[in-house]
């Protein structure tokens, strides 16, 4: 971390902190909640990681999404309520079904305070048949968005606040 003048605040080696794929991170008023993934070049897995670093660099919490052996977490937000909500994809035994690409949409939730995990969800839908890049919070729900095949169309959908699709729309973009 640096201050305003790029003079070193603090520093951790992130793949010593098991997060050596930081995707992005957000403020919350504990301090910075980085995530993305941990790549195991033996395995090949991508384990998804989300962590909260103090203001003076020290780890205040750490976790490591169960079930998923191969994800990543596209873009997060600490919503109204304090939760971490994050979107993402994986491609592993959370679910059951296989397909060619056997990718899914990843949802996950956390405590922004604790790490603590409040839900998960992976759907059985595969490819870009699901948002996975862009989550927003509005009137209480979860707006995700991501780009469709081709990416000639914008696919929406809405969650409530447990996870529970709400609607799902898509809008053509004319070439």
């Amino acid at each position: 971390l640096t201050d305003a003048r790029s003079n070193v605040l603090w520093q951790l080696d992130a793949n010593a902190i098991g997060l050596n794929h930081i995707d992005n991170w957000v403020r919350t008023s504990q301090g910075c909640l980085m995530y993305g993934r941990y790549h195991d070049s033996a395995s090949g897995d991508n384990d998804v990681v989300a962590l909260l670093v103090d203001d003076t660099g020290n780890i205040v919490w750490s976790y490591r999404a169960a079930g998923i052996s191969d994800g990543d977490l596209s873009d997060g937000i600490v919503d109204s309520r304090g939760r971490f909500v994050a979107v993402g994809f994986c491609r592993d035994s959370v679910t059951s079904s296989d397909t060619a690409t056997g990718f899914r949409q990843l949802v996950l939730c956390l405590d922004a305070a604790t790490g603590t995990e409040l839900w998960q969800k992976a759907t059985e839908l595969t490819d870009y048949s699901l948002p996975h890049s862009y989550v927003a919070e509005l009137d209480g729900q979860y707006i995700l968005c991501g780009s469709g095949d081709n990416y000639n169309s914008s696919i929406f959908q809405s969650l409530d606040q447990d996870g529970n699709a709400l609607q799902y729309w898509t809008v053509s973009i004319p070439e």
